[in-house]
């Protein structure tokens, strides 16, 4: 886990339309089908279906109550990721939403984050100074895709934070349609408002990757999968969510009656960043 350099000046960002990387044929392999996820620009994601299992069952994130006020939206030029705040002036999002994969490079533009964007506002907004990733190369492994922001000011305490948990087996009872997952997914109202999915699970572990049913499209990716653990006074973050999987054999049919493995999404264990999300908090970050 090595941070990368500081951020350079922003500059405007090209729109550009994601297309499947090496890197989600890799994963397809060790996963048995193909997998499609990346930042997307705003006004292409509105118009794409989602990952949804059965009923739609999402509602508008309260974003004045707790946890829901640390969940927030990231812009990057013109594209939108989501993520959740884990201390005072840190974020943890997917690094595919600031990481560009072919080159290693910080993607350029603006890089914001505003804590409980609800309805096209939020009462507050901070710049991204620095991040961290796992480094390396995201085509090879998906278990690096996560990246932790660092702001130019102190918004958990006005917001709340999460804590980030690794869990022993994400697949103990305990945690069946225990997790919720909140994102700004382009289906859902036109991503004005994060859509909250509660009572969704972690179902298989494979590759290192946990595949999960927690509903999601474009501008998702960077979501936590959290839930409240016994003992904590805070909700906490157990998984990221990084991608959705689709069939090549009908690339845009997104809404299933059932989750199967082959049609699962896939989410970063914390156990892959919570020792770096440690270290941070230590310097008081």
């Amino acid at each position: 886990m090595i941070p990368i350099s500081p951020l350079r000046r922003p500059v405007k960002v090209k729109i550009r339309v994601p297309t499947p990387s090496i890197g989600f044929i890799f994963l397809a392999t060790l996963l048995g089908t193909s997998t499609y996820a990346t930042s997307i620009p705003i006004a292409v994601l509105q118009s794409l279906p989602s990952n949804v299992f059965g009923p739609d069952t999402r509602v508008p994130m309260p974003s004045d109550q707790y946890p829901w006020s640390a969940i927030g939206l990231i812009t990057v030029g013109d594209y939108i990721c989501t993520g959740t705040l884990i201390s005072k002036r840190l974020v943890l999002t997917a690094a595919h939403c600031v990481i560009d994969k072919e080159t290693g490079e910080i993607i350029q533009g603006e890089i914001s984050f505003q804590p409980g964007y609800a309805n096209k506002t939020s009462r507050l907004k901070a710049e991204v100074i620095q991040i961290w990733d796992a480094g390396g190369n995201l085509h090879l492994s998906k278990k690096k895709d996560w990246a932790i922001l660092g702001l130019n000011q102190d918004l958990g305490s006005q917001s709340g934070f999460l804590n980030v948990t690794a869990i022993e087996n994400p697949l103990d009872p305990k945690y069946s349609k225990k997790l919720s997952l909140a994102g700004y997914s382009g289906d859902f109202q036109e991503s004005e408002t994060a859509g909250v999915h509660s009572a969704c699970s972690i179902h298989e572990v494979k590759a290192g990757i946990y595949l999960h049913d927690c509903a999601s499209w474009f501008g998702s990716s960077g979501s936590s999968l959290i839930t409240q653990l016994q003992g904590e006074d805070r909700a906490s973050v157990v998984a990221l969510h990084i991608a959705q999987r689709t069939l090549k054999s009908d690339p845009n049919s997104f809404r299933f009656l059932n989750y199967t493995s082959r049609r699962a999404n896939l989410a970063v264990p914390a156990i892959q960043f919570s020792e770096k999300i440690e270290e941070l908090r230590k310097m008081n970050w």
